[in-house]
């Protein structure tokens, strides 16, 4: 979850400060929508993981024996689980956002803006690495 979260604001710092020279509210707002949706999306993949029916996942194995085949069975099942959660939700979340941007006003059009751009990156950072790290550490 530090990971996803971290990544989101690592993003928005770093492209704020070098295109803007500076940190604004939009960015702040960005910051605010991408990591609390970063976490959201990490609590379903460790919750599929966890889940009971994740170690009987089959993975083209009869029945896993080592801590590696274990892992792999319940990160297939994590990813399978909950990707289409996650992926409903940021596309979802993602369209709200790109409708305040085709507002009148120039301040919603940047935050709708800003926050789609978060709210995918939060996506991927909960299905990418996350499923990474757990292979690796189980």
């Amino acid at each position: 979850g530090f990971v996803s979260a971290a990544l989101v604001v690592a993003t928005v710092v770093g492209l704020s400060l070098g295109l803007y020279g500076e940190i604004s509210h939009i960015e702040v707002v960005a910051v605010l929508v991408g990591c609390s949706c970063a976490l959201d999306y990490v609590v379903h993949v460790l919750h599929m993981y966890i889940c009971e029916q994740a170690a009987h996942e089959p993975i083209g194995i009869e029945t896993p024996d080592t801590a590696l085949q274990v892992r792999i069975a319940r990160v297939a099942f994590a990813h399978k689980s909950a990707s289409r959660a996650v992926i409903a939700s940021a596309g979802l979340r993602t369209a709200f956002a790109l409708l305040l941007s085709l507002s009148s006003l120039v301040l919603l059009q940047s935050i709708g803006r800003t926050v789609a751009l978060m709210l995918l990156l939060s996506a991927f950072a909960a299905l990418v690495p996350l499923c990474g790290a757990l292979l690796m550490t189980g």
